[in-house]
């Protein structure tokens, strides 16, 4: 093989190259691969045809044939792009100008090695095997990097959206682009000034970075419109919301007010001298469960337990203490148990002196949460509800990040208690220094020996505790507040 024939088959397969590393990450026609096997011939007889080095004797003749050169792969590589993806007709011209500008870079590139040894005075041997060997590396090189920057981050969503702008504007900066590398490629580059070499081979490289910097603002204009229709979008969707949560408030008190006026007829028919009529009864029981079916009140669904859960925090201390002996000492039912079954001791411990700090400090937690949940806004489940979703999701997704602030402040209440519990923790658990001892224990019998720079001692660490664990929640709070806003 000639030096002419491998030059037209480098330069050919160049371009083809280039037109498939932007077709691998669209979305491909049928037979793809066979579509772009089949327009390689076209491509090389293309490249015999209008080859510069082959039919230019001068620079004008040069760039001329570039430019020549450039339209007519302008058309048969957008021709082939557009035949491999499914992508409109501009954008694969617009594709068809990539290829072209960054296989003509590559080979570009290759020259200015060639005449680097040129000017060194050792000509590289074009027919020698270590020299075809590393044409086929850089080959490989280029093909890696356009798969891997330029075709993989320039389409948007798998696609590209070009405007007849876009195009023009491109297809004129690939013009600028040849008209400058028919003087690279030309035989005079060895006989130039380098610095003027080096100039024009890094205004190659402005050509491109330009046409890159064009396409990412054109990216990002689509990408502002579509953000804008998003937002127009949501807007709408909050519009409805406001509307619908307006209906949902005029249906809970129109309910409200069936409730009670069928509270009145109930009474009205109880009332009467005569026995009361029993399918007049089963209407009203009807009514008055339909009714309840949309009512937005919500409670705990059993009062004694909520009366069992919040007694804890109007006792005294030692009270509640004084029932949890009952219910675990060593001589009672359970502590017998615990003990000949298990060998847990369930007083005098300090797990113990925990389980007497949860049980009196939960009450506030307690109350602070459902205050929270009382106060969520019903509307939200509802409308989630209209979407078919789960109580389950309802309330992990929905209730509960609504209500993160009320349970969180009633987790700082509970700690902030349980740290300084002494009453029902001393009755309990007792003070064995080392084993059962709690902070406000330490403090009150280090005051009674009249030991006070060891009671001032525990007093500035439950400080110290308290101030970090409550600068920590002010910080989560201000975190989330502004992941919110954001």
């Amino acid at each position: 093989m000639n030096l002419l024939a491998r030059h037209v088959i480098l330069r050919a397969l160049l371009r083809w190259t280039a037109a498939v590393a932007f077709c691998i990450p669209l979305k491909h026609r049928p037979h793809a691969r066979l579509r772009a096997l089949g327009m390689l011939l076209p491509l090389l007889g293309l490249t015999y045809v209008l080859d510069p080095s082959a039919q230019s004797t001068s620079l004008h003749e040069l760039q001329f044939s570039l430019l020549t050169l450039y339209v007519a792969f302008f058309v048969l590589l957008g021709m082939m792009i557009y035949a491999c993806v499914e992508i409109d007709k501009k954008s694969a011209l617009y594709c068809a100008v990539w290829s072209l500008l960054a296989s003509q870079t590559a080979y570009e590139c290759w020259h200015m090695v060639e005449v680097f040894f040129e000017w060194r005075g050792t000509p590289l041997d074009l027919r020698s095997l270590p020299v075809m060997l590393a044409q086929l590396a850089a080959g490989a090189f280029f093909y890696f990097v356009v798969c891997t920057t330029l075709s993989r981050k320039m389409s948007y969503k798998g696609a590209y959206n070009i405007g007849p702008r876009q195009l023009t504007s491109a297809f004129f900066i690939g013009i600028l682009f040849m008209f400058q590398a028919a003087l690279l490629s030309s035989g005079q580059v060895v006989v130039l000034d380098r610095s003027l070499v080096m100039t024009m081979f890094v205004g190659q490289f402005y050509f491109l970075t330009l046409l890159y910097f064009q396409t990412e603002a054109f990216k990002k204009s689509a990408m502002q419109k579509e953000m804008d229709t998003l937002n127009l979008l949501y807007e709408r969707q909050r519009e409805q919301y406001q509307v619908a949560r307006q209906n949902v408030q005029i249906i809970n008190k129109r309910c409200h007010e069936l409730k009670l006026q069928i509270a009145a007829l109930r009474q009205m028919s109880g009332a009467a001298s005569a026995p009361p009529d029993p399918e007049l009864k089963a209407h009203i029981d009807e009514a008055e469960k339909a009714a309840q079916l949309y009512d937005a009140s919500r409670n705990t669904g059993n009062e004694v337990l909520d009366v069992v859960l919040t007694l804890p925090m109007v006792l005294p201390p030692t009270v509640v203490g004084y029932f949890l002996l009952l219910l675990f000492g060593a001589k009672r039912p359970l502590g017998i148990f615990f003990m000949e079954h298990f060998g847990v001791k369930l007083v005098m411990n300090w797990y113990s002196a925990i389980f007497a700090s949860i049980v009196v400090a939960f009450p506030l937690m307690y109350r602070t949460a459902r205050g929270a949940f009382e106060s969520f806004d019903e509307t939200l489940a509802w409308s989630a509800q209209t979407l078919g979703q789960s109580n389950a999701w309802i309330f992990w997704r929905v209730r509960m990040p609504c209500c993160r602030q009320g349970i969180l402040a009633g987790t700082v209440l509970a700690f902030a208690r349980a740290l300084g519990e002494y009453g029902a923790t001393s009755m309990i658990a007792g003070y064995t220094p080392g084993k059962t001892a709690t902070i406000a224990t330490t403090v009150y019998q280090l005051w009674r020996t009249n030991d006070e720079a060891g009671a001032m001692r525990w007093v500035l660490v439950d400080i110290v505790i308290s101030a970090v664990v409550l600068l920590a929640v002010n910080l989560l709070e201000k975190k989330q507040k502004a992941g919110g806003r954001a």
